[in-house]
């Protein structure tokens, strides 16, 4: 079932991808997938709030494909890439309101594109303060030992 429900959550996105949706709601795409099994009111109230529940966990966890990260070349899901761009993602998550929503690139305003970039060097500059800690913690404990 979870194979199922993913790919109907996949089509779902890609739809409205292809349809040139701005923002994609998680909670529209949840409930098109439940529309789809047939979930509806005459049902047991419990059943309908653990599909709901579930489908949206799963379209929350593919959302987070939209999210800014840290990735390596090879981790780079192409199909999430705007053509042109090594990294550049076809769509970022947003904070409207109380929602995140997988926003269009073309369809964000500067202001928000400066603060992926922000959100983008913030991340880079606390890896890089990572790793230095992790050389920092091996020397330490080489000293130690020695």
């Amino acid at each position: 079932m979870k194979a199922s429900i993913q790919q109907d959550v996949s089509a779902v996105l890609s739809a409205m991808e292809q349809d040139g949706v701005r923002a994609i709601s998680p909670d529209v795409v949840t409930q098109e997938v439940i529309d789809g099994y047939g979930v509806h009111d005459s049902q047991d109230p419990r059943y309908q709030t653990a599909m709901y529940d579930y489908v949206r966990r799963m379209v929350s966890s593919m959302f987070n494909r939209y999210k800014a990260s840290a990735q390596t070349d090879d981790e780079v899901d192409g199909q999430l890439v705007l053509p042109g761009y090594k990294r550049l993602q076809r769509r970022y998550l947003v904070h409207e309101g109380t929602e995140s929503l997988a926003v269009r690139v073309e369809e964000m305003t500067d202001e928000q594109l400066l603060e992926k970039a922000v959100e983008l060097r913030q991340m880079g500059a606390g890896c890089f303060q990572h790793a230095r800690e992790i050389d920092r913690y091996m020397s330490e404990r080489a000293e130690q030992i020695a």
